[in-house]
This record gives C-alpha cells, structure tokens and sequence, in this order.
C-alpha cells in the first residue's frame, strides 16, 4: 500500500452529528408545515442547494410552496436565520475528530473537508473551530458541483495538489464512497453505530471511528 499523503473527509454524521431530522422538525414548526411533507420537500431539493443553484433563501421559498404556505419574506427570513443558528447548536462534533486530524497532520498527511451542503455549513465549521483544524474545505454549494460527481473530489486533491493513488477518502454514504473509487481515490467507509441510518458496503474497508482509520493509512 502506498503512502497516503492526503486524506477527503466528509462532514456531516462523519466527523459530526448533522442533528438532520431533528432540524427538519423545528423548521417545519416554524413554518407551520407538517412535518413529513416539509422533509419531503426540503429534501427534494437538495441537489440544487448542493451544488449552489438555489440559495437558502430561495429553497426555503419553494419549500413553503410545496407545502402549500405562502412564501412571505419575513418567514423566509426568519427560516434562514433559524436554519443557521439551528445547524450550530443541533450539531456536534464527534470526540474523535480532533484527535483524528492531530494525528493525520502530525504525519504528514493533508487533510481536506468535501462536503455536500449549502450556504450555512461553512459559518458552522467556523464557529466549531473545525477549520482550523484542516487544510482546506471543498464546499459543494461554493465548486458548483456535489459528490459523488467526480469534479468534487478532483477539486480536493488539485487543492492539495495530490494525485488520486496518494489519497484517502472517508465518508459514511457508499454512493459517495463510489465516487471516489471512481477517481482512484481509496474509500474508507465510516459506520458509526449511533448514527444507525446507513450498512456498511463490502467494497469499502468499514469503521467505526475515525481512531480505527489511522493504521489504514
């Protein structure tokens, strides 16, 4: 096995609880939509938030017409400002995470986020001090384009300047997984038991934590 010189990581429910139902459930309160159809429709419009073709703004608005809600301004407004301080305070950041990223720097090893997200994710990793723990992020909603497209991950290793064989890619969801394989880049799937929603793929080496990836790299 070569050396890794790089390591892609996702975000959400790979180095941290993304709390996703659970946010769905309180906007959907506030908007006065019952829940199940809101996460219907919030979630059907993920591809476009994604890769940042419908700002936070403009999804909520669609969302609220699907539902039947009118999209007045002020409730779009006051959608976008919980959104944001619900992702802060419903996440939280799994206890390996750091030590994980100490360790993969300490090697000499880059680390770099790839996530599929929208607008609000970047603030929150800001305010997690996430950042600074890593190399770089590669945002979907900032690139244009989301996993498992395989311009998402050639963005992260141009950004480390790495080619695909040096490289690690670390996610919980075997489709993005896929993506990555695709490009050369080795995947390591994470399958944290509270999280509980996704099986480990037998294409991928499986763990459990972010402590079990470090003698696979």
């Amino acid at each position: 096995m070569p050396a890794t010189k790089a390591c892609l990581v996702d975000v959400y429910d790979t180095i941290l609880d993304s709390g996703l139902k659970r946010r769905a459930g309180q906007l959907a309160d506030l908007a006065g939509a019952p829940r199940a159809q809101w996460a219907r429709a919030w979630l059907g419009l993920a591809r476009e938030r994604d890769t940042g073709a419908l700002t936070m703004a403009g999804g909520f608005s669609r969302t609220l017409t699907e539902c039947g809600r009118e999209p007045d301004p002020v409730l779009v407004d006051k959608l976008v400002a919980a959104d944001a301080e619900l992702l802060l305070a419903g996440t939280s950041v799994y206890d390996d995470t750091a030590p994980f990223f100490e360790a993969a720097r300490g090697q000499g090893i880059a680390v770099v986020l790839v996530s599929n997200c929208g607008y609000s994710t970047r603030s929150m990793l800001e305010a997690k001090g996430i950042l600074g723990l890593v190399d770089g992020a590669v945002l979907s909603c900032e690139v244009g384009t989301a996993k498992p497209d395989q311009e998402i991950y050639q963005i992260a290793l141009r950004s480390l300047g790495v080619l695909a064989a040096d490289a690690v890619f670390l996610d919980d969801q075997p489709g993005y997984c896929a993506g990555a394989a695709a490009v050369g880049v080795r995947p390591i799937q994470v399958v944290r038991p509270s999280v509980g929603t996704v099986k480990a793929d037998p294409r991928y080496t499986p763990v459990a934590s972010l402590a079990e990836v470090l003698p696979l790299l």
